[in-house]
């Protein structure tokens, strides 16, 4: 018996079913596809066999199939053993009636019967009772099956409690540790007031303005002191480190250097005072590792206010500079910005503002000035943001410069971005899309653009496979490393992504890249090692058009998935 049960399952036959695709069905039982055609079994092993059968049976349940019938067998051959399964699926069941209270304006049409679908709505009716003052609602769900008529009627039964004021706002240390940010940032970030009705809405979004001051690792909320009409809110504070220091660095491989290294520092004080001011210094070079030698330094300061003038305003002031060792450019400059953020739920932001920006070289170079009133939007419903499984990120924004009597330049300018990530069914699989295109054109008194204002492809970030900044139409002189650059992109970066295990994995890429009638398009494979503030990424691109006949493709090193 010992040998039988170490036997390995050669194939898993699945007949019967229609609803459920086999390979989800092969899953139950430890089936895993790793790639296009390797599949890998487990040992076999009847008590594997019936948890696995149960668990279909629960999962087609939760579909509507309560009269769902699973069987199985398993035949040795030889060394190995083959598992028959075999699902009498029987048909769904719809819901056919289904009462919720008047009051939630929930309209109801018949539909086939999913315990997550009614999962879901059972949340709807709780949040709607918290979000006008019940904490306490609590929800019964009835269901009446009839196996003649292959239909469900389904009941919600709603106790709502006492409706709750909110007597008074306590704010407290989750630890042993006295709060060291002053009072009036919480209370600008807490959107519920004393004496509202519970909100468990107000709550979430007071919460989720908190996190977003970064100045909080944790933070959670009570009721107490809770009596027949009101009760003290209470919310719990672990305050995160106020300086952060981060260094990354990547490598990229480029024709004129096959070794490129980018390292970056920045260090933050995000409470300065403990009144949230917050300073940057930023510290940039890269490195030709093949000459040891720099190619370029980049430094800049930034000071942020995040209530400007006493308002929900953000000002901020930045001095940065650039110095490009191979051309000799050193060029430096001011900026100031005034923002006026929105929040869009849970999930998105636009912020309205207007910065200025003093661009200065000490090389020859043209001095000019900027004005730039802005709108910009960012939605992500992304699972994860160091490693989506699934969502999508939206980014957009829209600058006016000039307005045809402030600084030097008039011009319009967008860009747009969308990114989507979404598993292969219900494999392992996953695969990414990302889109991009913008706009730049002048108007007024310009006929004209700055070069740091159009937009370049090519290389990290856009498409990989090619230098940076190689694809567009030549300039008439170069600045910095860019001598190609044009004012209407439109890219296309397309992976597929798969975990080997909780450590590694690895990816296939294609990108495409139009920039002004100048085109360029890659594929490659990439591998990655996955950490807790997302992966690791070794990519290795290959241009398909225009390649040189000595090029062997580009190599990519960095922290994080590339979008």
């Amino acid at each position: 018996m010992i040998l039988l049960l170490a036997l390995p399952i050669s194939d898993i036959r699945v007949s019967g079913n229609k609803f459920f695709k086999t390979d989800f069905i092969r899953s139950a039982f430890g089936y895993k596809r790793v790639l296009f055609f390797f599949q890998s079994y487990p040992k076999y092993s009847p008590f594997l066999i019936k948890r696995g059968i149960n668990f279909l049976e629960e999962v087609y349940r939760d579909s509507g199939f309560f009269d769902v019938s699973i069987n199985w067998e398993a035949k040795f051959e030889g060394s190995s053993v083959k598992v028959f399964v075999y699902i009498k699926e029987g048909e769904r069941y719809r819901i056919s009636e289904m009462y919720v209270p008047a009051e939630l304006g929930i309209k109801f049409k018949s539909r086939p019967y999913s315990s997550a679908f009614l999962f879901d709505l059972e949340n709807q009716i709780l949040s709607f009772y918290r979000n006008k003052g019940y904490p306490f609602v609590e929800v019964k769900r009835e269901e009446i099956k009839d196996a003649e008529s292959k239909t469900v009627k389904v009941s919600f039964e709603v106790s709502k409690g006492n409706r709750i004021r909110i007597r008074e706002i306590l704010l407290k240390s989750a630890d042993d540790k006295p709060l060291l940010t002053r009072k009036k940032i919480f209370w600008r970030e807490i959107v519920i007031n004393k004496g509202d009705y519970f909100s468990e809405r107000g709550i979430e979004e007071s919460i989720t303005r908190l996190y977003r001051t970064q100045l909080f690792s944790y933070i959670y909320w009570k009721l107490e002191d809770v009596d027949e009409e009101s009760a003290n809110l209470t919310f719990y504070f672990r305050e995160g480190p106020p300086r952060i220091l981060d260094i990354s660095g990547g490598l990229q491989s480029e024709n004129k250097r096959p070794i490129l290294l980018n390292l970056e520092s920045l260090f933050q004080h995000l409470n300065l005072f403990n009144n949230l001011q917050r300073v940057q210094v930023s510290l940039g070079t890269s490195i030709d590792i093949l000459r040891f030698s720099p190619t370029s330094y980049r430094f800049s300061l930034t000071y942020q206010e995040p209530y400007f003038l006493d308002l929900n305003l953000r000002a901020s002031l930045s001095l940065p500079i650039n110095y490009d060792v191979d051309r000799d450019i050193f060029q430096y400059g001011f900026s100031g910005q005034i923002t006026k953020p929105y929040f869009l739920g849970k999930n998105g932001s636009t912020t309205f503002g207007s910065s200025y920006e003093l661009r200065k070289s000490l090389t020859g170079g043209k001095n000019y000035e900027l004005f730039k009133p802005y709108q910009n939007l960012i939605l992500d419903y992304r699972d994860n943001i160091f490693d989506p499984n699934f969502g999508s990120l939206i980014k957009g924004e829209i600058q006016v410069s000039g307005l045809n009597m402030l600084g030097d330049y008039d011009f319009v300018k967008w860009n747009a971005e969308i990114s989507i990530y979404q598993r292969f069914f219900l494999t392992e699989w996953k695969w990414a899309l990302r889109l991009y295109m913008g706009n730049v054109s002048p108007f007024g008194r310009s006929d004209t653009l700055p070069l740091l204002d159009l937009f370049t492809l090519g290389g990290e970030g856009s498409v990989r496979g090619y230098d940076r900044f190689s694809i567009g139409p030549p300039l008439g002189k170069c600045y910095s490393s860019i001598c190609k650059a044009g004012k209407r992109p439109f890219v296309i970066n397309y992976e597929i992504r798969r975990k080997i295990n909780e450590i590694f994995g690895f990816v296939l890429l294609f990108d495409y890249g139009y920039l002004d009638g100048y085109k360029g398009y890659s594929a490659g494979l990439g591998l990655r090692y996955y950490t807790p503030v997302g992966p690791v990424r070794l990519d290795w691109a290959l241009s398909l058009k225009d390649r040189s006949p000595t090029d062997r493709g580009k190599i990519y090193v960095s922290l994080g998935h590339m979008f």
